[in-house]
């Protein structure tokens, strides 16, 4: 995996987003894969097994939605861009999660029939 070194400007603005800010000194490697893949589309195919399989990406549900979050505010900037960002980390939260928590949570049957 690439150290922080090697990070291209790219990349390395795509984690500030992940992380809400700067991102920190020490960035773990799924981090590293997730902005990696956000970055480039078109990688998500050959690396989704190793995000979505990773004991750690429980860890990371809320640095995708703040790639969510963040690519629908600039989508305007830039819309294929941040649509394929936006893509990537719902596809990820999805498969890893099952939902989306930016839909926030659905009523249950029970709750639907007390209405």
């Amino acid at each position: 995996m690439k150290s922080k070194e090697l990070i291209d400007e790219r990349t390395r603005k795509t984690l500030g987003v992940l992380y809400g800010g700067e991102a920190p000194r020490k960035v773990p490697p799924l981090l590293i894969l997730i902005a990696d893949v956000i970055d480039h589309p078109m990688r998500l195919p050959a690396n989704i097994e190793r995000i979505i399989e990773d004991d750690k990406i429980g860890d990371h549900r809320f640095h995708l939605v703040r790639m969510q979050l963040e690519s629908e505010l600039r989508i305007r900037e830039d819309v294929d861009r941040h649509t394929s960002r936006l893509w990537v980390a719902q596809t990820i939260e999805k498969i890893a999660f099952g939902d989306l928590l930016v839909d926030g949570k659905k009523p249950d049957e029970e709750d639907e029939e007390e209405d």
